[in-house]
C-alpha cells in the first residue's frame, strides 16, 4: 500500500495549464476598466480660435539654422539608442 502511494505521488506531476493562466490574465486586465467614467474628447469649435505660433516653409536648399538646431550627442539621446547624433552636413537635408 505504501509503495502504491509513493508511486502514485511520483506519477502525479503538476502540469502547466496555459488556458487557466490566460483566463486569469484576461479577467485581471478587465478589472481596472471598471468604475472609470467615460470622458469625451474636446474639439475646438472653430479655426478662428487657433493661433499659429511657429512655421517653416523650407524655401531654400539647406536647413535654416536660425530656426532649427541640430542635436549633437554621443550617448544616444539619453535613451540608450545605439547611435551618435552629429552636426555633419551629410546628416541634414531639405528636399521634396
Amino acid at each position: 500500500m505504501i509503495r502504491r502511494t509513493v508511486a502514485a505521488l511520483k506519477m502525479k506531476r503538476k502540469t502547466f495549464h496555459p488556458v487557466g493562466l490566460l483566463a486569469a490574465i484576461t479577467c485581471l486586465s478587465i478589472v481596472p476598466a471598471w468604475g472609470q467614467e467615460k470622458v469625451e474628447p474636446q474639439v475646438a469649435s472653430a479655426e478662428s480660435e487657433m493661433k499659429l505660433v511657429w512655421q517653416d516653409e523650407f524655401d531654400g536648399d539647406s536647413l535654416d539654422y536660425c530656426k532649427w538646431g541640430v542635436e549633437v550627442n554621443a550617448f544616444g539621446g539619453g535613451n540608450s539608442e545605439l547611435q551618435i547624433y552629429t552636426d555633419r552636413t551629410e546628416n541634414v537635408r531639405v528636399e521634396d
